[in-house]
């Protein structure tokens, strides 16, 4: 499995893991993590790890991109690969986060609860989303409640937000008058 960082990645659950790996073992087989940095393609980590630690084949976890030498490089290896929460044409599994966040903008709306806010302190509104799943959650919120007439209210920070700032920041617009 190949994770490439970012400062507020959050890992799949222990329970994806658990599910993995108790299907590789009732088949005999067993899972190998490798962390590659994004740099991997020009620093041999990528080459060492599809041939001396004898893969089979990757479950890839990226959240922000191996980068296209490296993704060639898997590509080329030979070995089968399935990208986990990367959009891909093919080989590729992940939600379809448009829809959740659309279904879940109109169960709140059913229940009579708006205002709806769409509050991000990840990575801030002011810069195109890292990952596929930041503009596609935005857009289905915005989606549903342009359906039902009403103005959505984008909440974040114009960067990133530090954790120890997110309380305050929190205080501060549910405070305000609108």
């Amino acid at each position: 499995l190949l994770q490439s960082g970012a400062a507020n990645a959050v890992a799949p659950s222990a329970m994806f893991y658990r599910a993995v790996v108790a299907e590789l073992q009732a088949a005999g087989l067993h899972l190998l993590l490798a962390y590659v940095p994004p740099t991997a393609a020009g620093d041999g980590s990528l080459p060492q790890v599809i041939s001396q630690w004898m893969t089979d084949g990757f479950l890839i976890d990226s959240l922000v991109g191996l980068g296209p030498d490296v993704e060639r490089q898997l590509d080329e290896s030979g070995r089968p690969g399935v990208w986990i929460n990367h959009r891909r044409e093919l080989n590729a599994v992940f939600p379809d986060d448009h829809a959740a966040a659309e279904a879940l903008t109109e169960t709140l709306l059913a229940r009579g609860l708006s205002p709806i806010a769409y509050v991000d302190y990840s990575y801030g509104l002011e810069r195109e989303p890292g990952h596929y799943s930041e503009g596609e959650r935005r857009a289905g919120y915005v989606a549903a409640l342009i359906r039902h007439g009403l103005q959505p209210r984008l909440i974040g920070a114009q960067a990133t937000l530090p954790r120890d700032q997110r309380h305050a920041f929190t205080r501060a617009w549910l405070a305000a008058p609108d």
